[in-house]
């Protein structure tokens, strides 16, 4: 699975607490894929939370916020075995939990999860200003 074509994101991605992910590696350009082994592992204590082995594909709804990692390990239909992984790129946030200065910590909007956000700006995730002030306009 290590390739040119690796089209995982490259920085670590970020999701709400009760999202289901799915990942498949049907890019990997390996031929005869068989016998996939994925791991997701809680990044920060090391625990395997999961491991699954002889499904193509990977599916999983998050229950706790964090950061976790996942690994896909292969063997293709000459023996070769391939291993990848993706050390804390996943991060799960927990956006009903407010955060400090939060004016209207009873309402969850999509505000409180801009500003959990590992993007620094909204431009980074291709979002328009908040308002005029923000792009210079007087």
């Amino acid at each position: 699975m290590k390739n040119k074509k690796n089209r995982f994101y490259e920085k670590e991605f970020e999701i709400p607490l009760a999202s289901t992910i799915f990942i498949n590696p049907i890019d990997s350009l390996i031929p005869g894929k068989k016998d996939h082994i994925w791991t997701l592992t809680d990044t920060e204590s090391g625990e395997v939370i999961v491991k699954i082995r002889k499904t193509p594909y990977f599916i999983w709804t998050f229950t706790s916020p964090g950061f976790y990692t996942i690994s896909c390990q292969l063997q293709d239909a000459n023996g070769n075995l391939y291993d990848v992984t993706h050390d804390g790129k996943i991060r799960v946030i927990d956006h009903k939990e407010p955060f400090a200065g939060d004016l209207t910590p009873d309402v969850v909007n999509p505000d409180d999860f801009l500003k959990r956000s590992i993007y620094y700006d909204r431009k980074e995730m291709g979002f328009p200003p908040l308002s005029k002030f923000d792009i210079g306009m007087p």
